[in-house]
C-alpha cells in the first residue's frame, strides 16, 4: 500500500499481485491440513474451528484488503486493517496454536504408548 500512496502504482500493482499469490499459496497450505485429517474427533473439532477461523479471516479481512489494494484504494485498505484485521488475525492465530498445543499432546501420548 505504501508503494500506492507515494504514486508508485505500477510497483503498487506488482506487490498487490504478489500479494495475491500469497493468498493463493495460504489456500493451498489450508487444504493440505484439511485433508491430512486427524487422529482424534476432539482434534477434528479443533480443526473446524481453525478453518472456521481461517475463512473469516479471508472473508472480512484478507480479501477485502485485496480489493482495496486492487482497486488502489488506500482509505478501504485502511478501513480494513485498523477495524477488523486484529481481532480476525488473533482468532485464527489462537485456534492455530490451540491446535498445535492438543496435537503435542496427543504425539507425546502415542509415543510414550509405544514404547
Amino acid at each position: 500500500m505504501r508503494k500506492i500512496e507515494i504514486g508508485l502504482l505500477d510497483e503498487g500493482a506488482a506487490s498487490t499481485k504478489q500479494a495475491l499469490a500469497d493468498v493463493q499459496a495460504s489456500h493451498r497450505s489450508m487444504k493440505v491440513f484439511v485433508d491430512a485429517g486427524t487422529v482424534t474427533a476432539y482434534g477434528k473439532q479443533m480443526a473446524d474451528v481453525i478453518v472456521a477461523s481461517y475463512n473469516a479471516y479471508l472473508a472480512q479481512g484478507i480479501n477485502p484488503m485485496m480489493d482495496a489494494l486492487a482497486k488502489q484504494y488506500t482509505d478501504e485498505y485502511y478501513s480494513v486493517l485498523e477495524g477488523k484485521l486484529a481481532a480476525l488475525a488473533t482468532t485464527y492465530s489462537g485456534a492455530v496454536d490451540a491446535f498445535g498445543s492438543y496435537a503435542d499432546q496427543v504425539t507425546e501420548k502415542q509415543l510414550a504408548q509405544a514404547a
